[in-house]
């Protein structure tokens, strides 16, 4: 799957959906730009919110890669946790809710022992 660069963006101007990768800022994980399912990434992971103004590849999605981004949010989800996912139509208990997904890790995980 070969990605295709639409454009580079300011961080403050993403509108993020799902974050896989965070350290002091989001490293990737899908935004939504031009009404499109994207994937962002920091290529710099070094710089500091703070410091300067802080850049992110968006990339554009084939139908395959939507479907890998739409099942890696899902298994995070269901195992995790709604925490880094941007969606402003869950409710607060849905978000950040560890406790209540773990019951959804320990049937995906016994699940993949007992099926092997």
């Amino acid at each position: 799957m070969k990605r295709e660069l639409i454009k580079t963006i300011p961080y403050n101007e993403v509108k993020f959906r799902w974050i896989r990768n965070h350290y002091d800022i989001h490293l990737n994980g899908t935004c939504i730009f031009n009404d499109n399912l994207c994937e962002f990434k920091n290529d710099n992971p070094d710089n500091h919110p703070d410091e300067d103004i802080i850049m992110l590849k968006i990339y554009k999605l084939d139908l395959m890669g939507k479907i890998k981004w739409y099942l890696m949010q899902w298994k995070f989800e269901m195992c995790i946790g709604y925490h880094w996912t941007m969606n402003k139509k869950l409710n607060a208990h849905q978000r950040g809710d560890i406790i209540g997904n773990l019951n959804g890790y320990i049937n995906y995980y016994l699940n993949g022992i007992i099926n092997k």
